[in-house]
């Protein structure tokens, strides 16, 4: 009977990453916010981006889904998303959201059309780990976390039908982590980059 490898043995279980990742959101809150409109507002979102799920879950180079968007606590992403940009844009002083269209001044528009939430493992990240073997070399293995958004914001005059003005929105927020974890890794990056993406929307309406 050939002897026990531990070292081998654990680097075939750093391949794969076994249990769920569940990043877990706070609410984005920009401070003094004013985008510089008085009226009534009546938000809303379409959502046109390709669902991110999971795949590709190992630690061999490449890129690696590990996150559902569906399973981001507090609640999915894309409705936490809507829900901070509400929540923010409620801050306007002079501003008021309504809950429906008829009777407002504005119309504020945004079309999600991609995110992205992913693991990036380089070839020397990863035989690292396997050469240094166990949970020591998933300790100090580093990767990083990538969180991408896009999408398209317009604003219109709800009395006129005039289209006031577009815009697009693009944001690329990384964060590094240690395979230990990796929970941290996917929660900093898509804090970051929503916190960036609202950022980015509430300045190009100030601008319009």
């Amino acid at each position: 009977m050939k002897g026990f490898n531990p070292i081998l043995f654990m680097g075939i279980v750093l391949v794969f990453v076994g249990c769920a990742v569940k990043p877990v959101l706070t609410p984005v809150s920009i401070f003094q916010l004013d985008i510089g409109k008085d009226g009534t507002m009546y938000f809303e979102m379409t959502d046109s981006h390709q669902r991110v799920v999971t795949a590709n879950r190992t630690n061999l180079p490449g890129i690696h889904h590990d996150v559902d968007e569906l399973n981001y606590l507090p609640m999915p992403l894309v409705q936490y998303l809507e829900k901070n940009i509400k929540d923010n844009l409620k801050k306007s002083p002079g501003l008021e959201l309504l809950n429906v269209k008829e009777g407002t001044n504005f119309l504020i528009h945004f079309d999600l059309q991609h995110i992205d939430v992913y693991r990036e493992t380089s070839g020397g990240a990863a035989a690292a780990a396997i050469l240094v073997g166990g949970l020591l070399g998933g300790a100090l293995m580093e990767e990083s976390c990538i969180a991408e958004f896009k999408g398209a914001v317009s604003v219109s005059d709800t009395n006129t039908g005039e289209q006031m003005c577009t815009f697009a929105v693009d944001v690329k927020e990384s964060a590094s982590f240690r395979m230990n974890n990796i929970k941290k890794g996917y929660t900093d990056a898509t804090q970051q980059a929503l916190s960036e993406l609202i950022k980015q929307i509430v300045t190009g309406l100030t601008n319009c």
